[in-house]
């Protein structure tokens, strides 16, 4: 039995309830019994805003039996397709591990409790009905994506298997496994704290990774102008990523290095332009413990020099770093650095610098490896060549030994090395003008060089990735020049051979760097400027795809609700889309898992556009495309997954940066800019008989964009906003029934302002910071309560509130407005973000801190949904107009 086998059996026997199902298999009929059983436990959380005026319809009135049939199918479906066109088959143990992976990640405890109990608390049917479909889609799209058979940008996963679904049987041989019920995570979120949601990596070239003896973090990365600070944990045996805590993590960086001690992860040096654009290098690092998911700073007394694209190696009590380059007046070179390093021992946290007698010359994109009491460097690339030289240091004596010479033809970077236990085996790389396919094996002991069998090597590469089996160098991936590979060998060090490592299914080529780990029993490799990756298993040469998909794409200016079960995001800036994009995706809290919405039918992409729930659906409109503004929109169905245009006969002029509010029935929007600048009219939509009623415009506040809006349950309230002579404090309150405006007072209202937080407390509006702008920017952090039945304005506390800030995040919890991040800093447009906030209470007018432990990292311009319980944020960007985020956090209150 394979290593990785027997650690989740261990795992389920500790953590699981000793209950085994009965072997019997899921016919359809029942498959579609118990999906509907599932669909009705979200069905019943699903949220019936309390403005619509009739009973919740039942399950059966939005969703039909052939459509319950057809999505219980879809499982059995993908499936067969998994095996007929990508020769993988799912696994009884793989089912298996997806549900403790759903029992021990959730983030809804007592939701995932309700759906195992809709299946009986029967692991079987648990496995069938709620692993296989996410697991199976999971694969599938994986593969698809990366199948170069296959065109994923013109014709995405969802829209191939919708035209061939038909194709494959919806039936399966069911795995004749022993299922074991796992236990659910029972303890409930902590008080004013965060958690992050799922989510790749951020960085796909430049990152490091390292391996626990249960998953591989990834960390660091990204554009080298803009270095990401997130990282993530990859769980092999469920094929899932987690976000790792991304709070007083280091700075973003690239040409890092990573090393694992046995309880942290150390990270140290590496480049980070949002520093200094010409001086990036730093001599910074930290210490990130999954247990805790926390972080804590290396000390900087007796640090060595600043550097990136070093080397690190980890002594069993020391972290080792030589080499690397100093980025100054944007040229990297290792003579800034010298021949000095340094030892680093986090149980005292302190530095020692190494010795610089008979050290190797200055040199980057070199390797070093750990033998177990001396570390080899090797290669690299002085100020302007390649080397052909190296030298051993001795931690114990702290001393250098010059490696034997060896050719000058040999001289090469970028290439790699392992040891295997005796040698120092070093392979590919290049010297500028050849891209090498031989390698040589070095022998400390006797200080001996002998070559490596070029019989059967791979071809020629630099940058590649590879890691010691215990037997074995597996190597893979690389470029020739700029021609990516995804091939890879075997060398066996033992017999002085060669073996080809599977083309089926192995990851796509990459351009960059990618990083890998060895589990005990397979390669996983991720990044290289492709977000994919692979795991390698040698025992039985093949490729299995990493999980790879996404959060929605990272993104400012979209939308976000809450159905009650999920978050839906859709539209908004994405970096890949020029004015906008027309993708979407739902995060299910209990499962913690992300679904792409469809994009069949969905409206064209947009940012500032509007979404409201309304019970059933979420329905867009408005918003614009660079400067080209929309009158269309169109209601997303989360059951179903499908799409259903708004007319356009009878709606509003063309808009963005307008409001929207439900009313139970209806959906209302006024104001924003669109052909004409400052509209003060608007519409009511009905997506019962899909048609538009104008808003009256007699006695209507004047025109106005990045207005605050509220439903009181009988009228529309909007204050605030940019109108033709800038800000205004002025509002004004619209009764449907009459179609008629009365105006709000402006005694003691707040200041005049923008981009406000809104929200309706049962008997005020709530309105609380925002932007002014008169010619310069002022970013407010106080507010008002306007009550309706008195018209009058009663200002909130200033004492304990967040700094000033606009274009942040905020709900209402019931008896809250909780506010985080945002930017502001005044006389400047959203100079800076923050990653902090703060609860008020308008009960006893006090403010209260929010936790920063574990928050996700500062951003603006994204949105929050309030889940009954916690406060879910995700996407943004930041203030340097370099990041837009595919992270996010789920925030539980204090008392």
């Amino acid at each position: 039995m394979k290593k990785h086998s027997i650690a989740i059996l261990l795992v389920l026997t500790m953590c699981a309830v000793p209950l085994f199902s009965r072997q019997r298999a899921v016919d359809l009929t029942e498959r579609v019994a118990r999906h509907r059983a599932v669909q009705e436990v979200y069905w019943q959380h699903r949220i019936w805003p309390k403005e619509n005026p009739g009973a919740k319809p039942s399950l059966g009135a939005v969703i039909s039996p052939e459509q319950l049939q057809a999505k219980a199918e879809d499982a059995l479906r993908l499936t067969t397709a998994l095996e007929r066109v990508w020769h993988t088959s799912i696994s009884g143990q793989q089912l298996q591990a997806e549900m403790v992976r759903m029992a021990r990640d959730t983030k809804d405890p007592s939701l995932l409790r309700e759906l195992f109990a809709a299946l009986d608390n029967d692991p079987r049917l648990i496995a069938e009905i709620l692993a296989r479909p996410a697991l199976a889609e999971r694969l599938a799209r994986n593969f698809y994506e990366h199948d170069a058979r296959f065109d994923s940008k013109t014709q995405p996963f969802a829209q191939w298997w919708n035209k061939t679904r038909s194709k494959y049987a919806a039936q399966v041989a069911e795995a004749d496994f022993a299922y074991v019920l796992p236990d659910i995570n029972s303890a409930n979120a902590a008080p004013d704290s965060w958690s992050p949601t799922h989510d790749l990596p951020g960085g796909d070239n430049g990152m490091t990774a390292v391996w626990t003896g249960a998953e591989m973090i990834v960390w660091g990365g990204g554009p080298t102008l803009s270095p990401v600070y997130t990282g993530s944990r990859y769980d092999p045996a469920t094929d899932t990523w987690h976000s790792t805590n991304n709070s007083a993590v280091p700075f973003g960086k690239t040409g890092h290095t990573a090393v694992w001690t046995g309880t942290e992860m150390i990270i140290w040096g590496g480049c980070d332009l949002l520093r200094d654009q010409h001086h990036c290098d730093n001599a910074t690092g930290q210490r990130y413990n999954p247990l805790t998911d926390s972080w804590t700073q290396t000390s900087l007394n007796g640090v060595p020099h600043t550097r990136m694209n070093h080397t690190a190696v980890w002594t069993g009590t020391e972290m080792i770093v030589w080499g690397g380059c100093s980025f100054i007046n944007d040229i990297c070179l290792p003579s800034q650095v010298g021949t000095g390093g340094g030892r680093y021992n986090p149980s005292t946290d302190t530095w020692i610098l190494t010795n610089t007698a008979n050290a190797p010359s200055a040199r980057q994109a070199h390797t070093m490896v750990w033998t177990g009491s001396q570390a080899i460097v090797w290669g690299g690339f002085s100020d302007s060549a390649p080397l052909n030289t190296g030298a051993v240091y001795n931690p114990s004596n702290d001393t250098w030994t010059v490696t034997a010479a060896v050719s000058a033809g040999l001289a090469r970077y970028y290439h790699t090395a392992v040891w295997s236990g005796t040698e120092m085996i070093m392979w590919g790389g290049t010297n500028t003008t050849v891209t090498f396919n031989n390698g040589a094996r070095y022998n400390p002991a006797t200080n001996k060089w002998r070559a490596v069998a070029a019989t059967g090597a791979p071809s020629a590469r630099s940058l590649h990735t590879a890691v010691w089996s215990g037997t074995e160098m597996i190597l893979w991936g690389g470029v020739n020049e700029f021609t990516p590979t995804n091939t890879g060998g075997r060398y066996n060090p033992a017999t002085n051979t060669w073996k080809a490592t599977s083309t089926v299914n192995p990851p796509v080529g990459r351009s960059g760097h990618p990083v890998s780990v060895w589990t005990g029993s397979q390669m996983i490799v991720w990044g290289g400027f492709d977000k994919t990756g692979g795991r390698y298993n040698p025992a039985s040469d093949s490729w299995t795809s990493t999980n790879a998909v996404p959060a929605a794409s990272g993104r400012d200016l979209h939308s976000g609700v809450w159905t009650g079960t999920e978050m839906i995001v859709w539209g908004g800036e994405d970096a890949t889309v020029v004015g906008g994009t027309n993708t979407g995706a739902r995060y299910n809290l209990a499962l913690d898992t992300w679904t792409p919405t469809s994009l069949t039918g969905a409206p064209s992409g947009r940012l500032l556009h509007t979404a409201v729930w309304t019970g059933a659906e979420m329905i867009i409109w408005g918003g614009q495309s660079g400067n080209v503004p929309f009158k269309t929109g169109a209601r997303y169905n989360p059951v179903t997954d499908k799409w259903t245009r708004t007319t356009t006969v009878g709606a509003p002029p063309v808009r963005g940066t307008h409001t929207a509010v439900w009313t139970g029935t209806e959906m209302i929007v006024w104001g924003g800019s669109g052909l004409s600048l400052w509209l003060n009219n608007g519409s009511r939509y009905n997506p019962s008989t899909d048609k538009w009623t104008p808003v009256s415009t007699t006695g209507a506040p004047s025109g106005r964009e990045l207005q605050a809006a509220v439903w009181t349950g009988s009228e529309m309230i909007v204050w605030g906003g940019a109108g033709a002579t800038f800000d205004t404090n002025t509002g004004g309150r619209y009764n449907p029934a009459t179609n008629t405006w009365k105006a709000t007072s402006t005694t003691k209202a707040p200041s005049a302002r923008d981009w406000t937080a809104s929200a309706w407390t049962g008997s005020k509006m709530l309105v609380w910071g925002g932007q002014t702008y008169n010619g310069v920017y002022t970013y407010h952090n106080d507010g008002g309560l306007y009550d309706p039945a008195t018209d009058t304005w009663t200002p909130t506390s200033l004492t304990g509130a967040p700094t000033g800030r606009g274009w942040f995040g905020y709900v209402w919890t019931g008896t809250d407005m909780i506010v985080w991040a945002g930017c502001g800093a005044n006389a400047g447009f959203c100079s800076g973000s923050f990653g902090d906030g703060g609860r008020y209470n308008p009960t006893t007018d006090l403010w209260v801190p929010i936790s920063t432990v574990s928050a996700p990292a500062a951003r603006h311009q994204f949105p929050a949904v309030w889940t009954g319980s916690q406060m879910i944020v995700w996407g943004g960007g930041d203030w340097t107009g370099f990041f837009l985020a595919t992270t996010g956090g789920v925030y539980t209150p204090g008392p």
